[in-house]
C-alpha cells in the first residue's frame, strides 16, 4: 500500500568549526569598527560579507582601514551608508602607521622612556648617571629625501647609539656597551614603532558635512574560507509521518561572527573568477585554507549540490588540470567570451 509521508523541517541548529587563526581578520575587524553584519554562505566555502560601521575620518575626508579582505575578482564593493557623503575613490597600498608594543629589550625600554633620569653601567663597570637624550635615528622623511627617485618608502633606521645627558655633558654610549640599566621613577613599559601595513583608504566628500569625526562606511565582498555542510536527522512515527531535523556544520577560516544574520545557501553557483583574486587584495596568491576548501579534494566535493552532469565535471577538471600545469604565466582568468 503506497502512502504518503509528510516532512516538517524543524528548528536550525549549529555546530561550528573554527580555526584557531581564523579570528586574525576578525581582531582587525573589531579594531576598526567594521563589523560583519550579515554573510551568505555556499557548499564550496565560498561567502558573500557584509560589513559595515562607524569610522574616524579625518580633516581630509578620508577613512583608513587596516584591514584588507582578499575577494574574488569583481566582487569587491565598498560604499558609503549615508546618503549625504559620497564615496569617491578607494586606494589600497602601504603606509607607514605607529603602533603600540610592550617593549620587550633594553633598546625599546630606552626608546620608550626617553626624558627619563637613569642610571647606566657599562661592560667596564663604570656608572653613567644622567637622563635619556634621545635614540639618533633617521626618519621616513629623510630617507624619502635622500633616496634616488622612484625608491620604495622606508621605515626609519635606528642607530645603535644613545645620548645620554649628563650634568656637564652629552655622552655618546652604544647600545651594545650597556651591561644594566636603571631607571629613577616610573618604568614606561610600551613603545611606539612604525610599521608598514597594507590598508584601505576610502575617499570620501562629505559635502556640506564637517569633513572630520565619524563617518558610516561597508564593504560588501565574496571572499573563500567559509562553508556550510547539511546534516540530517530524519524520525519515523510509524503511522505515516516523519519528522526531519537539520543541522549545519559551519566551518569558518575567515572571520568571527558574533550576532550575524545568516543565510545558506543550497547548492553551489558557478563563479567565474572564483580562482583569481581582486587586486584591491594586494595579494599574489591565496593561501591554502584547508581540505574543506579544495576542489581537488573529494570532501570538498562530496556535499555540492552543483547540477552538472557527471561528464561537465570530469571535463571542467580536466581543464582546471591542464590551466595549472600550463606554465607561469599570468592568470587572467577564465575565457568568457561567448557564454
Amino acid at each position: 500500500m503506497r502512502k504518503i509521508v509528510t516532512m516538517s523541517v524543524a528548528a536550525l541548529s549549529f555546530v561550528v568549526l573554527e580555526a584557531v587563526n581564523g579570528g586574525q581578520a576578525a581582531c582587525a575587524s573589531e579594531r576598526d569598527g567594521l563589523e560583519v553584519r550579515e554573510v551568505t554562505v555556499f557548499k564550496d566555502g565560498h561567502a558573500l560579507v557584509l560589513r559595515e560601521g562607524e569610522m574616524p575620518m579625518n580633516e581630509h575626508g578620508e577613512v583608513v582601514i587596516e584591514d584588507l579582505p582578499a575577494p574574488v575578482l569583481g566582487t569587491f564593493w565598498p560604499f558609503s551608508g549615508n546618503n549625504d557623503v559620497k564615496l569617491r575613490t578607494v586606494t589600497a597600498g602601504a603606509k607607514r602607521m605607529m603602533v603600540e608594543r610592550t617593549a620587550l629589550s633594553m633598546q625599546e625600554l630606552i626608546e620608550g622612556n626617553v626624558g627619563a633620569s637613569v642610571i647606566i653601567k657599562d661592560v667596564s663597570g663604570v656608572e653613567h648617571v644622567g637622563t635619556i637624550a634621545s635614540l639618533p635615528a633617521r626618519s621616513s622623511e629623510e630617507l624619502k629625501m635622500t633616496s634616488p627617485p622612484g625608491s620604495a618608502e622606508r621605515l626609519s633606521e635606528k642607530g645603535q647609539v644613545l645620548l645620554l645627558k649628563t650634568e656637564y655633558e652629552t655622552q655618546v654610549i652604544p647600545l651594545g656597551s650597556i651591561r644594566d640599566l636603571a631607571f629613577k621613577g616610573d618604568v614606561h613599559q610600551h613603545v611606539q614603532q612604525e610599521e608598514m601595513r597594507n590598508v584601505l583608504t576610502l575617499k570620501l566628500d562629505p559635502g556640506r558635512r564637517e569633513s572630520s569625526g565619524n563617518a558610516n562606511v561597508g564593504l560588501m565582498y565574496l571572499q573563500k574560507g567559509l562553508r556550510w555542510i547539511p546534516n540530517y536527522k530524519v524520525v519515523i512515527d510509524g503511522e505515516g509521518h516523519a519528522n526531519i531535523e537539520l543541522q549545519a556544520t559551519l566551518i569558518n577560516e575567515l572571520i568571527d561572527l558574533n550576532d550575524v544574520s545568516m543565510n545558506l545557501v543550497i547548492g553551489v553557483p558557478s563563479f567565474a573568477f572564483k580562482d583569481t583574486l581582486d587586486p584591491i587584495s594586494l595579494q599574489r596568491t591565496m593561501a591554502q585554507l584547508g581540505q574543506y576548501f579544495d576542489q581537488n579534494v573529494r570532501t570538498g566535493q562530496t556535499f555540492s549540490n552543483s547540477i552538472m552532469t557527471q561528464a561537465r565535471y570530469t571535463e571542467r577538471r580536466n581543464d582546471s588540470y591542464a590551466d595549472s600545469s600550463a606554465g607561469a604565466d599570468a592568470d587572467m582568468g577564465p575565457e568568457v567570451a561567448g557564454t
